[in-house]
């Protein structure tokens, strides 16, 4: 779907297309929830809000910067609800003034960046086969050593090195060389 006629589809009330919206933006929209209320729960519970919110202003969507600006402004705006109280209070951003927002807040715009990124990459990371997938993930994200790895996997040592680098090649071949970009901002927003 284009993203043109996949915004004309969304205001036309197709399901479908909320449906691609919600592939295409539910992971790195988790991910940047996590950023602020840091318990899963919440932000899976704070993401289908906005998901509803969508739906029922599909009307007022132009573009998908538009679309964009508004979930991540929303994502935001019910992020710190949630973090000021014990409950999330409903608050809608009306979507002409998402874009403007969201433009002027430079913490954000880095955070959204980041979650992007950090979105495609575990993209990649997931088309690792099982093993190469599991000792990466165990090595660089939960930050585990050879041998943990290799007692909680129950292989050998060898096994942890040889699969760990199969997956760092692997992967350092799915990545073109404008991709070297993404991560040098990436590199840069976390310092």
């Amino acid at each position: 779907m284009k993203n043109l006629s996949l915004i004309k589809m969304l205001n036309e009330g197709n399901e479908e297309a909320l449906i691609t919206i919600f592939r295409n933006y539910n992971r790195p929209l988790l991910y940047f929830v996590m950023q602020y209320v840091k318990r899963e729960e919440v932000a899976e519970e704070i993401v289908a809000d906005i998901f509803i919110k969508v739906w029922q202003l599909r009307d007022n969507f132009n573009n998908t910067d538009n679309l964009r600006s508004f979930i991540y402004i929303s994502a935001k705006n019910a992020s710190l609800n949630y973090l000021r109280s014990s409950y999330v209070k409903q608050e809608t951003v009306p979507v002409d003034l998402c874009e403007e927002l969201l433009y002027e807040d430079e913490d954000v715009l880095k955070k959204i960046v980041r979650t992007e990124l950090i979105a495609r990459i575990y993209a990649d990371i997931d088309k690792l086969p099982q093993k190469q997938r599991e000792v990466f993930v165990l090595t660089y994200i939960e930050d585990l050593d050879a041998i943990e790895i290799s007692e909680r996997l129950g292989m050998t040592l060898n096994a942890v090195y040889a699969n760990r680098s199969r997956a760092i090649s692997e992967l350092k071949n799915r990545f073109q060389l404008s991709d070297y970009l993404y991560f040098y901002l990436l590199m840069t927003i976390w310092l």
